[in-house]
């Protein structure tokens, strides 16, 4: 049940299942499929790092996501600088972070051991999509 609740919706996979004489409902799979624990042994190489709102306005964790496979890594309750010192420090193996301009990240990444830390992930992102863009824009800016 699990790997085809994994591959299909849970009604889908409730459909197959009375297929072959399996009674079950979509609540039933769906569940399965919650409680089943996603292992990823390996760390990532590069990291995204970015805050999100464990209630909004209030408080705030720190998101860590592998740039390589789109996943979310974990969550970090906080998004101080002693809150990403600790888990980059328990992460030794990850080469490169994309981060925003946060002061507590920059901190935080800075006292932990790393290779590599880009510090604007949309100016990356941006040149490197439309970079003759850019180059027009800021030649067009000069002359103003």
């Amino acid at each position: 049940m699990r790997r085809v609740g994994f591959e299909v919706s849970a009604e889908s996979a409730r459909r197959i299942f009375r297929c072959f004489q399996i009674i079950t409902s979509g609540d039933t799979i769906l569940r399965i499929v919650k409680q089943t624990a996603l292992v990823n042994d390996t760390c990532p190489r590069v990291v995204s790092l970015d805050d999100w709102a464990i209630r909004k306005g209030h408080r705030y964790g720190s998101m860590m996501i592998d740039q390589e496979t789109r996943r979310v890594v974990e969550r970090v309750n906080g998004s101080l600088a002693e809150d990403i010192q600790t888990w980059f420090a328990a992460h030794l193996e990850v080469e490169i972070v994309v981060r925003d301009r946060s002061a507590d990240y920059r901190k935080g990444l800075t006292f932990a051991t790393l290779s590599t830390s880009l510090p604007l992930r949309s100016h990356r992102l941006m040149h490197s999509i439309y970079p003759d863009h850019l180059c027009r824009w800021s030649a067009l800016s000069n002359k103003v």
